[in-house]
């Protein structure tokens, strides 16, 4: 079950936002300020986070700059703030995504279920191995090969069937 950290000053929204989500079946744990926030994030380190764009003790873009510095935990803006300038700086300063809390709760729910998932596929190992000149890595048995060809020696007495270099 995945842990979603949901930020918002506002105690109405942050208990229906909360209530929604747990609803769906997200673990959530509720932050109402910036400091909250930081706290949650070093002790349980979320799988995403809701992120209301004012808070009460901090800007929600600076607190998105500040976890950015250290983490890459997905960020939703998700805020009453949803002007075109306002979405656009939301995702310049590295949120994932950024929806106005006027939506409907699916519209909420698909996003939040698309960042997941985007972010579960990324961090799948490929299941094919890789291959460059003579290196393969096999990520499934988590192993690295060279298959270096390297010449024999007169005394093996090989030297009459390998081919001349010239």
């Amino acid at each position: 079950m995945p842990h979603i950290l949901v930020v918002d000053s506002d105690e109405a929204s942050l208990h229906n936002t909360s209530d929604l989500l747990e609803q769906a079946r997200y673990h959530i744990t509720r932050a109402d300020d910036a400091r909250g926030a930081l706290r949650t994030i070093d002790n349980h380190a979320p799988d995403l986070i809701v992120l209301d764009s004012k808070l009460r003790d901090n800007d929600g873009l600076d607190l998105c700059r500040r976890i950015r510095r250290s983490s890459d935990i997905p960020i939703i803006f998700y805020s009453t703030y949803s002007q075109v300038e306002d979405r656009v700086e939301g995702l310049k300063q590295g949120a994932d995504d950024y929806i106005s809390k006027y939506c409907q709760p699916a519209e909420l729910l698909a996003r939040i279920r698309a960042v997941l998932a985007r972010v579960e596929r990324s961090r799948r190992l490929p299941s094919d191995a890789i291959s460059s000149g003579a290196w393969t890595l096999d990520p499934q048995r988590q192993l690295c090969l060279c298959l270096l060809y390297t010449s024999p020696s007169p005394r093996d007495g090989l030297l009459s069937r390998m081919p001349s270099s010239a």
